[in-house]
């Protein structure tokens, strides 16, 4: 009723409306609604140099959807710059969960898209047309397509700008050399794609600002020990890799900013002592291996909380694991 009668008063003017008339309020009322509606699609277009961009780059790929997040129906009186969709079921390939597909940012008054989501597009190669207008933009999700590679020119047009690259369940079979060139990146995805080597330019190039690595569920047979270069990593994921991996190396142990560690399903027999110098590590996950036993230096990760030694044939945890206060999921014998 306030935002209703706030409306109207801008509508019509002061004193020129009259709320006594139950009839003539409702028409009123209809006629606000859509007049601020207007406005807003007013608003979000001469707003955001974005719109455009986003416009071309939705009739590029044949997306009828995401018109929605930028102008919700008569029904919804959201902000038009986020999407009112909820969320009703699983996506399927068919329907991409286009609510999350956009963000947006005011950067010096300008509301900006600094998050763009392009997942299960069936696309073969990024759509740089217009993704190159996009300046601004900090998040970049394009897991779920049949892209092979990046194009030659991405690494220098988001090289100050991205922070956070999604490309996972997709067709690559090395790590993309225009990552490397992307000096403020924080988060990197490349989970379930076909990818044989872990380059050590990666640990290299990235070792300044990489904080989250998932490199789970891909054909890697090595990590190199420039990996322990990577002391801003918090977060890293190496796990479903039974197939191929060979070992995991004592330089694991140099990652000393390391929360959260998994290396489910990696076809581990041991596990190198050196890892118990990760002291700030909160979840470590160890399951689904061949371990007979965990090192007794894992008692120095006072900050550990969860240990997961699941389907393993190991018969037991040593105490000075216990005593560090971790949850020990450990279950049966690996048949």
């Amino acid at each position: 009723m306030l935002c209703a009668e706030y409306n109207l008063e801008r509508l019509c003017g002061a004193g020129d409306c009259s709320l006594g008339n139950h009839h003539g309020f409702a028409t009123t009322s209809r006629a606000c609604a859509m007049g601020s509606k207007k406005k807003r699609k007013r608003e979000v277009e001469g707003g955001s140099p974005d719109i455009p961009v986003l416009r071309a780059m939705r009739e590029e790929l044949s997306l009828p959807y995401l018109p929605q997040l930028f102008y919700p129906d008569d029904a919804d009186d959201t902000d038009p710059m986020r999407g009112n969709e909820k969320r009703t079921g699983a996506s399927t390939s068919s329907e991409p969960d286009s609510w999350t597909s956009v963000e947006f940012r005011e950067i010096d008054g300008v509301k900006r898209v600094v998050g763009l989501s392009l997942d299960n597009r069936t696309l073969r190669e990024v759509p740089m047309t217009n993704l190159k207008r996009l300046d601004a933009l900090e998040t970049l999700d394009l897991t779920a397509n049949e892209l092979s590679g990046l194009p030659n020119e991405f690494g220098q047009i988001f090289r100050s700008s991205l922070k956070s690259l999604a490309i996972g369940r997709c067709r690559l079979v090395f790590v993309p050399p225009e990552v490397y060139q992307l000096d403020k990146l924080e988060k990197l995805s490349l989970y379930r794609n076909y990818i044989v080597k872990f380059p050590g330019k990666l640990a290299t190039k990235l070792k300044g600002s990489l904080r989250e690595l998932n490199m789970s569920g891909n054909r890697v047979e090595t990590i190199p020990p420039e990996i322990e270069q990577m002391k801003s990593l918090t977060r890293l994921s190496l796990s479903d890799m039974a197939h191929t991996l060979t070992g995991i190396p004592k330089e694991l142990g140099g990652l000393v900013n390391l929360e959260y560690l998994n290396l489910h399903d990696t076809n581990l027999q041991e596990v190198p002592k050196e890892l118990g110098a990760l002291v700030n590590l909160r979840e470590l996950v160890l399951s689904k291996n061949w371990l007979l036993e965990v090192p007794v230096e894992f008692g120095g990760m006072k900050r550990l909380r969860t240990l997961n030694v699941r389907n393993n044939p190991m018969l037991s945890v040593p105490r000075a694991v216990h005593e560090t206060g971790a949850t020990v999921l450990f279950a049966h014998y690996r048949w």
